[in-house]
């Protein structure tokens, strides 16, 4: 049965937040990596987000989130030299440049939004339940079915993920020490994720119903967030935090 809940079940200040906080804080991220700030700035931010990731969630949940951007963070290594003209290498393997003083404030850049905004995504839903993350939707007057479909989503896509690497790995031991090339074995492996993507559809269809999607009768909690006044100050703080770092390093 496809799990659709990545929640990690901790006792850290993360996980005490109000989970209309997290929705804030992280939409105020997404805004903020993409302001012309001087990069040295993100690159130190993503440092700072992975070690907050290592002590709120845990190491392994953190592992497998970095694992996963780690292929995309090393090709944009390499075809760092494509962004600018100056084309002299500051790291040399043998007699291969594979990495040019060109592109490197462009690579921590690109490099710095793209985990700022994974681990932001991961952070809040590793900690926030999914019932929580739902009531905080509809606290934001998102209807209930958007709500729903959304909670859904960003819970389903990791998990899909994971299944994809548990699919490579069953792969793998299925060779008997056979060397495959990587390019022939990503097309079983996609496919079979995919296929377990399709059998997942009655069960997603079954969630939805038994948690009311499509119905028109007006809607009840078993659980309620609380005042929205309490949310106020820890609000104001994450915003002000944003402004001033906006601030001092707006180039």
């Amino acid at each position: 049965m496809m799990k659709f809940d990545i929640y990690q079940n901790k006792n850290s200040i993360l996980h005490k937040i109000d989970p209309r906080v997290k929705i804030i804080s992280l939409l105020e991220l997404l805004v903020f990596v993409f302001l012309p700030l001087n990069y040295y700035l993100l690159f130190v931010l993503s440092i700072l987000i992975i070690i907050f990731s290592l002590i709120e969630v845990g190491a392994k949940p953190t592992f497998t989130v970095f694992k996963s951007i780690l292929p995309i963070l090393i090709i944009m290594a390499l075809f760092s030299p494509l962004y600018k003209d100056d084309l002299t290498p500051i790291l040399v393997i043998g007699n291969f440049p594979v990495l040019y003083n060109a592109g490197v404030e462009e690579l921590l850049t690109i490099g710095s939004r793209f985990v700022l905004i994974t681990f932001g995504f991961s952070l809040l839903l590793t900690s926030t339940k999914q019932k929580l993350l739902l009531l905080a939707l509809k606290d934001f007057h998102l209807s209930f079915n958007a709500s729903l479909q959304v909670s859904l989503i960003l819970n389903f896509l990791p998990q899909l993920a994971s299944t994809f690497l548990l699919i490579r790995d069953s792969h793998k031991l299925r060779q008997n020490g056979n060397k495959i090339s990587k390019t022939a074995q990503i097309l079983p492996n996609l496919i079979s994720t995919f296929v377990i993507a399709i059998k997942t559809i009655p069960l997603t269809a079954m969630a939805l119903e038994l948690r009311g999607f499509g119905r028109k009768n007006k809607r009840t909690n078993y659980e309620e967030l609380p005042s929205k006044v309490k949310i106020i100050f820890p609000s104001i703080l994450s915003t002000s935090l944003f402004l001033i770092l906006g601030f001092l390093f707006f180039k």
